[in-house]
């Protein structure tokens, strides 16, 4: 059954837990500091809210108004919580990162390009099941290959960035992501198996050489002093955008399968759905382009 998904993780968490315990060297801050409940209650809440909201209004069975007052807690939480950290100075969240324009303008393409291309693990699947036919066994398997082509492109990332530098590799990598996107409309139900896994191969290709550059990037201007609370912004920011990129996946089919075939969408609507995908991965060039050219480049030269 479809559980057993999720119980695969508990193995994999133990022997994280493990490593952790085992590898990762015990420090001790020199100062102690209380948790801040208020703050903790006003981020986090309004990080849960705004998950919610997306759910409500991309979901598959949108509710606007939920969504939509959903929303606008978030954002009362969230303002909430930039009024507090004014006024206490341990803030659970430290939003200094955000003053260095490199580290805002590339998280900003990060989440845009996530929203695109962060939900083709779960899309991808039940496109092979419901559109071409195939078992939940062959859509697994099928699927594998986009892992195996985000392996792969770790071989290409770092010679990319030496030879074109980052503004230019993620243009690049942002436009053949976007244009494999819309080339599904190459496939049909006849596409022989190994065409589709070729595809999604190189998908996973170009999605990851233009996250591990954006991954990169978004620090090279930071001190080290600001590296922790730099990660632990991005890691939120950009788990939102995943979590953002499944709803909206589905609400960009849906779009096209309509009330009576929202349960057992067709060919074409995933097709279509792609299609918006790659407009909005399109998008993510927009943060890209207000970057300084030679942003990077003496991080991308490092061996």
């Amino acid at each position: 059954g479809w559980r057993w998904i999720f119980l695969l993780n508990l193995p994999f968490c133990l022997i994280g837990i493990v490593a952790a315990v085992l590898i990762i060297p015990k420090t001790h801050s020199e100062t102690s500091r209380n948790l801040d409940k208020l703050g903790w209650f006003l981020s986090g809440g309004g990080f849960a809210c705004a998950l919610l909201a997306l759910e409500n209004i991309f979901g598959g069975e949108p509710k606007p108004v939920i969504g939509l007052l959903l929303l606008l807690t978030s954002l009362a939480l969230m303002g909430g919580y930039v009024i507090h950290r004014r006024r206490y100075e341990f803030a659970i969240l430290d939003l200094s990162p955000f003053s260095d324009h490199v580290f805002s303008l590339t998280l900003l393409s990060s989440v845009i390009f996530r929203i695109g291309a962060g939900g083709i693990p779960i899309l991808w699947p039940i496109f092979l099941q419901t559109g071409k036919g195939t078992s939940i066994l062959e859509a697994g398997l099928l699927t594998s290959p986009l892992a195996i082509g985000a392996l792969t492109a770790r071989l290409f990332v770092t010679p990319g960035l030496r030879i074109l530098g980052f503004s230019r590799l993620m243009l690049t990598s942002i436009l053949l992501c976007a244009g494999a996107f819309a080339s599904v409309w190459f496939l049909d139900e006849n596409t022989p198996i190994w065409g589709f896994a070729f595809y999604v191969f190189i998908l996973g290709i170009l999605r990851s050489v233009q996250l591990t550059a954006l991954n990169t990037l978004c620090y090279v201007n930071l001190e080290k002093s600001d590296m922790s609370a730099a990660s632990t912004l991005s890691s939120m920011v950009l788990h939102l955008g995943l979590g953002a990129s499944v709803a909206f996946g589905f609400f960009a089919v849906a779009m096209f399968s309509g009330p009576t075939r929202v349960a057992s969408p067709q060919f074409s609507d995933f097709q279509n759905g792609f299609l918006v995908l790659s407009i909005v991965i399109a998008l993510s060039l927009l943060p890209i382009l207000l970057l300084p050219k030679e942003t990077g480049s003496i991080a991308a030269k490092r061996d």
